[in-house]
């Protein structure tokens, strides 16, 4: 597989980069669906770089996507994670997605690229940033793409949609949308949380809301995990996702699916090397990561 590094933006004079995997690029004819996925890490560690992420991006390359690993700005320091500086973060991962995709969109005629299939996949914080990019573009708020985008589709593994107001208001219905949470995560509320001046809209939340509002989207719950689903499905779920992309986005069914899986034993984030082992491995920022994993099995315990 090539990959190729991407500077798509400066923003405060940083470069920020994406590894474009190539492979397909030179064996189609039609315009290929783009897949953009943001990593982990809390707003304050993680990167575009490791191996589980490229297990992922691999597999979705050689399925005949065009996919792009995205870096975001990281500015969350942990011992200042104030509801400011977390609506802060938020706003400039939204910024950077932004731009990443608006370039995608300049090249995308230059590179054979399908400007209406592009996809963001998200894990964590990457997919707090999907989902609160895909609320602001149902607002209006975002300026920085061509008029009247909206994504093709959403994979938000243990994601929220994280604003400064009391609920969601969607002024536009969102794109289809698959929610992959664990009931039990301790990190990203699963439900509905609010402190005044910050609303963390959960998986369960949203799939309330587009029920009422008949909202194709699929909701896939895992009892008693935590936030190890913020991981676990880039490695032993990538056949929902498929069936995800294919009948959702390929093929634009108007589906409403709620799976509940239960396991004997609830997968948790203490677990980590036996689940998702590829996920410990490779990262660029590596002593940032381990002290994030350090501190995840400590909480689980």
């Amino acid at each position: 597989m090539n990959i190729e590094t991407i500077c798509y933006t400066t923003r405060n004079k940083k470069k920020l980069l994406m590894d474009g995997y190539m492979d397909s690029l030179t064996r189609r004819k039609d315009p290929m669906p783009v897949l953009l996925y943001l990593h982990g890490g809390a707003f304050n560690s993680g990167s575009r770089v490791n191996k589980l992420q490229t297990f992922y991006c691999n597999h979705f390359a050689e399925k005949g996507f065009a996919v792009f690993s995205i870096d975001y700005r990281l500015t969350l320091k942990r011992a200042c994670a104030n509801t400011q500086n977390i609506l802060k973060a938020v706003e400039y991962g939204v910024e950077d997605l932004a731009d990443a995709t608006a370039y995608i969109c300049d090249i995308a005629e230059k590179w054979g690229l399908d400007r209406n299939k592009i996809l963001v996949s998200g894990s964590g914080a990457g997919a707090i940033i999907a989902l609160t990019a895909e609320y602001q573009i149902c607002r209006g708020r975002i300026t920085t793409l061509p008029s009247g985008f909206n994504f093709a589709g959403i994979i938000a593994n243990a994601g929220a949609v994280i604003t400064d107001t009391n609920e969601l208001e969607w002024d536009e219905p969102p794109c289809p949308i698959l929610l992959m949470h664990g009931n039990s995560d301790q990190f990203i509320a699963f439900n509905k949380f609010f402190v005044p001046g910050m609303l963390w809209a959960g998986s369960n939340y949203l799939h309330n809301q587009f029920q009422q509002q008949n909202i194709p989207h699929w909701f896939y719950e895992e009892k008693g995990a935590d936030h190890i689903v913020a991981i676990k499905p880039l490695q032993r779920q990538i056949n929902e996702m498929e069936t995800f992309v294919e009948k959702f986005v390929m093929m634009g069914q108007r589906s409403f699916v709620h799976t509940v899986w239960e396991d004997e034993q609830p997968d948790q984030m203490k677990d980590i090397t036996n689940i998702a082992p590829l996920y410990l491995e490779g990262w660029e920022k590596r002593e940032d990561i381990d002290s994030l994993i350090k501190e995840f099995v400590k909480i689980s315990k």
